[in-house]
């Protein structure tokens, strides 16, 4: 038991202290030249589009979608802090910042981290976007629902946005079930799953952070 309680409170210290960096300018350029971030596909100078988004919304799915279409692509991604696309920025780097509904996005994430609680996932969430938020213009925005619906119109706006060539496709049935499979953001199946996470949503939208969350999400999904 005693081992089990140090592992979460280390992965919950591993959590702030990836976010405390990755709301760091300074913090965030001297983390993304270590080996274990750049590994961990942090943005750099041959990187050709960043894609970046709280977890849970969609980022492994644009990710498989997009290497599916361009299988040379230089990508960054899943570093799930903001400073990411504020770095590609600087750098001349092609950006997608990807969002989720709140309750939606911190329920998801709750699900599949059990040390993580509500209060930090809403405040980490908040301080993500808020970051972009200045931003909001100057980056391509994708929506979790469109995403999952349709890929290849995120990018289609970065190549609009960007004047960028990157191939897309339509996204069909089997191509679709093949990438969710893959990603597992396929909706859940088991009674028992679906019932917590309809819990931990209903526990999401009961925090005292909820509504800053969602006045976040609105104003970047605008």
């Amino acid at each position: 038991m005693r081992s089990r309680v140090l592992k979460l409170n280390a992965a919950r210290l591993r959590f702030i202290a990836r976010n405390e960096i990755g709301n760091s300018p300074l913090l965030y350029e001297l983390a993304r030249r270590w080996p274990y971030w750049r590994n961990q596909r942090a943005v750099s100078h041959g990187t050709e589009l960043c894609i970046e988004g709280y977890p849970r919304s969609a980022n492994s799915t644009l990710c498989f979608a997009v290497r599916e279409w361009n299988p040379e692509i230089r990508l960054a991604h899943h570093i799930h802090v903001p400073q990411q696309i504020l770095c590609s920025i600087r750098l001349g780097v092609p950006a997608v910042a990807l969002i989720r509904r709140p309750d939606a996005a911190v329920a998801s994430s709750l699900l599949r981290r059990e040390w993580l609680t509500v209060g930090l996932g809403l405040r980490y969430y908040i301080r993500f976007y808020e970051a972009l938020l200045q931003v909001r213009q100057r980056i391509v925005v994708g929506v979790f629902d469109d995403v999952i619906r349709d890929p290849g119109s995120v990018v289609r706006s970065v190549n609009a946005q960007y004047g960028t060539s990157f191939n897309h496709r339509p996204w069909t049935a089997e191509e679709q079930e093949r990438v969710l499979a893959k990603t597992r953001n396929k909706p859940a199946t088991d009674n028992a799953v679906r019932a917590r996470g309809t819990k931990l949503k209903d526990e999401t939208r009961n925090h005292a952070l909820y509504p800053r969350a969602m006045e976040v999400y609105d104003a970047f999904c605008r």
